[in-house]
């Protein structure tokens, strides 16, 4: 794991919170099951300053992406595609699909 890939993850996670996308977050990266980059930036409340912490609770409205995506990643990692794969290798329905 590159240490200066994680400080460059948590200066883009800052700028972020200084675009104000987003008012607060909070990051786990972990490697071989090991934690190694545990990041709690920006506020839990805005208006009031309430700044995030470890026990901060996020309300999530939609699990899909997530779940999905942890789900593609986990298959990434086993080898069983490609980022350069051709989508139709995998949804061959996609072979011949035409843009109006």
């Amino acid at each position: 794991m590159s240490t200066e890939k994680l400080a460059n993850l948590k200066v883009q996670l800052e700028q972020v919170l200084d675009d104000n996308r987003t008012g607060g977050i909070q990051v786990l990266v972990a490697r071989r099951g090991k934690i190694v980059m545990y990041e709690h930036l920006g506020y839990a409340n805005v208006e009031k300053e309430v700044p995030v912490t470890e026990d901060t609770l996020f309300r999530i409205f939609s699990m899909t992406k997530p779940v999905i995506g942890v789900a593609m990643l986990m298959l990434y990692e086993e080898g069983h595609y490609s980022l350069s794969d051709p989508l139709v290798r995998h949804i061959p329905e996609f072979a011949d699909l035409k843009v109006f």
